[in-house]
């Protein structure tokens, strides 16, 4: 069985290095021959944890092209291009509705099209595909900087059918079964819903976990206490999202709020919750900046800010819609450095902060220092000379990366999401 892969964007990387990595013949195809000479060197241009690793063990099973010919064959051919979205989360979809259009015209008949791409509802019936093409949506539900995992191990797939209550292609059932997960059949609309209605609970759960974590703060209570009661209610349980930070990040969950709330206004249902947790999110993004505003900017008429962290999340390279890039864009004219282990450096935010080579520079002579991604690196400073190096003593730490006993132990005043305000 050969399986292709088209458009090897981050989604597309990720789903082919899982499926090699199964056993199965796989073939990258993307338009980019530049791209596909980086991957045939072993040149991965997204970081996820363990991926090289996987790539390394599954490349003997793997080809790359920019060829569509090479691809004609293929047993099952994914549409795997991850959809850009603009500064207010509104997906591109003209790339994506080529590059299917492009695949019907010119694979096999027999060849089976699955698109994995994130699809709006509404998406898979204004496809008009050849007659005899059979055509699936297979619902991604991958994370950054969890990809890989979620690939090999999948909770279940979801995958959108013309005709959901006949069987599956059998050849498509192989591939599907081999990942020994329940398979959930469902129509076309249900599956693009399916995706955004996942985003959705975890969005509002995010929203909760941060507006209860500032009422905490506010009100002398310790939020690490409430989620020990939040994670032993078998209504909520041990999986729910119970970890405080700063808004609703990346791309996806905000693209889907995006979408399902035009849908909603769209066919006259209530799109207040959504919209809510949208504005909720936004309002969590600046809670560095009004801690900041409190304890260092009224007080200190030109500070140096050192920043740390710049991905949206830890295991990605990715800083789309980042907290820290909306916080330099706030604090332009400062005096800021920032340091992030693996962000993509580029794009105009840039120009408003300087970077350095490693945490501790970042650090000298900082009146502040904020840690806006908990990297597992940061937990390795020598706090002592972190301490050395900083001329203020304000450190807002809104992940709680240390145990804050140990921070005010050693002078320092130590801000957390959560924890009282007064005890900082």
């Amino acid at each position: 069985m050969i399986i292709s892969f088209a458009g090897l964007s981050h989604l597309g990387i990720v789903s082919s290095i899982a499926t090699a990595f199964k056993g199965f013949s796989v073939i990258g195809f993307d338009s980019r021959p530049d791209l596909i000479e980086q991957i045939k060197k072993k040149n991965l241009p997204i970081l996820e944890p363990g991926l090289d690793e996987a790539f390394a063990a599954s490349f003997s099973n793997m080809t790359f092209t920019s060829k569509i010919e090479e691809i004609k064959n293929s047993d099952i051919a994914y549409v795997s291009l991850d959809v850009a979205t603009d500064s207010s989360n509104v997906g591109n979809l003209d790339p994506l509705r080529e590059l299917i259009y492009l695949l019907d015209q010119n694979l096999a008949p027999k060849t089976i099209l699955v698109i994995l791409s994130q699809l709006p509802p509404g998406f898979m019936k204004t496809l008009r595909l050849n007659s005899f093409r059979e055509v699936y949506y297979q619902v991604e539900t991958l994370i950054f900087g969890n990809a890989l995992e979620r690939a090999l191990s999948p909770e279940r797939f979801m995958v959108g059918c013309k005709k959901p209550h006949e069987e599956l292609s059998s050849t498509y059932e192989n591939l599907l079964t081999a990942f020994k997960c329940p398979i959930l059949k469902m129509r076309y609309e249900s599956a693009e819903i399916s995706k955004i209605a996942i985003n959705l609970y975890l969005a509002n759960q995010v929203t909760l976990t941060n507006s209860i974590a500032e009422i905490c703060s506010k009100t002398g209570a310790v939020w690490s206490e409430v989620a020990q009661s939040l994670k032993l209610d078998r209504r909520i349980g041990p999986y729910c999202y119970l970890q405080p930070g700063l808004g609703i990040s990346g791309g996806n969950i905000e693209r889907d709020l995006t979408i399902i709330a035009q849908v909603a206004d769209k066919v006259g249902a209530n799109s207040g919750l959504i919209k809510t947790s949208t504005k909720l999110s936004s309002y969590h993004k600046d809670y560095v900046l009004r801690v900041l505003s409190q304890t260092v900017l009224q007080k200190i008429p030109k500070p140096k800010i050192g920043i740390l962290g710049v991905t949206y999340k830890t295991g990605t390279k990715s800083v789309k819609n980042s907290p820290t890039l909306r916080l330099i864009e706030d604090l332009k004219g400062y005096s800021m450095r920032a340091f992030d282990p693996e962000a993509d450096w580029e794009g105009d935010w840039t120009k408003h902060v300087q970077g350095t080579a490693h945490a501790y520079e970042t650090c000298e002579e900082a009146d502040v220092l904020i840690f806006m991604t908990p990297w597992k690196q940061f937990l390795d400073l020598d706090l002592t000379k972190l301490k050395s190096l900083m001329k203020g003593k304000v450190i807002i730490d809104p992940f709680s990366l240390f145990e804050h006993s140990r921070m005010t132990t050693l002078g320092f005043e130590h801000h957390v999401l959560g924890l009282p305000e007064r005890e900082a």
